[in-house]
């Protein structure tokens, strides 16, 4: 059995060969709660450990102390960088090694799923699109604030505006809590959107618009186009760069 980590800025996703994906926000429960979830959801210690992680040098390495004191300083963790090529997805970034870990492994699973032009949108703290041509040539990216983000720019930048509440139920909003919600909700939504039209200009009728990372199932529904939600594609990514060596 081997374990597959996606270690995003707030969350720690991981899937085996067997099992299924696991979530755990580390940003609210800390690295060690996270490492206790991973081992008791799994139960026995996987052969290795392969991930991305975008997470900084200390929680990584206290990701990877934890999971080698719970299963032994011999556990291999090996955590992967963007490269120029690999499995049928050429790097289009100026230099290849600063494109995101997270981001390329997404790219290496679309062009699993699909042989088509993709757009590679990613909902997390931050979130990014990618464009990947039917060649599997990536063609960049854009990186914008997330959602919770947005909101917390919103509180810390103004008096008296806090995004407590629900999305308001129609469009507008009856409090100013729901107006931040809803008003950073459909500015996400409305970005995407321009973006998506724009490589599909490019791309043309068969572009493919994939939808991961902790926001996705709130915003896909609201995009003006039809979008499959993958909430493990960054791993996908991770199992298919391992498994062609």
């Amino acid at each position: 059995m081997r374990l597959f980590l996606d270690v995003g800025n707030t969350a720690v996703k991981w899937r085996t060969d067997r099992n299924g994906l696991g979530v755990c926000d580390h940003g609210e429960h800390g690295m060690t709660a996270c490492v206790e979830r991973i081992t008791q959801a799994l139960g026995e210690a996987p052969e290795a450990v392969t991930g991305v992680s975008v997470a900084g040098r200390a929680a990584t390495e206290a990701l990877r102390a934890g999971l080698r004191a719970a299963w032994g300083d011999g556990l291999p963790v090996r955590f992967m960088r963007a490269r120029a090529k690999s499995c049928g997805v050429t790097n289009g970034y100026a230099s290849p090694a600063r494109l995101g870990a997270d981001r390329w492994a997404a790219l290496v699973g679309a062009r699993e799923l699909t042989g088509n032009p993709a757009c590679v949108i990613d909902c997390g703290t931050a979130v990014t699109v990618d464009y990947l041509d039917g060649k599997g040539r990536h063609h960049g990216g854009l990186i914008m604030p997330g959602l919770a983000m947005s909101r917390r720019a919103l509180e810390q930048g103004t008096a008296g505006i806090r995004a407590e509440g629900e999305r308001p139920a129609g469009l507008l909003a009856r409090d100013t809590g729901s107006a931040v919600n809803g008003g950073t909700l459909f500015m996400l939504v409305a970005a995407l959107d321009r973006l998506v039209g724009e490589i599909r200009a490019e791309a043309g009728d068969a572009l493919e618009v994939l939808v991961t990372g902790g926001d996705a199932e709130a915003l896909a529904p609201l995009l003006g186009t039809p979008a499959r939600v993958m909430p493990d594609l960054v791993l996908r990514g991770v199992k298919r760069m391992v498994d062609s060596g």
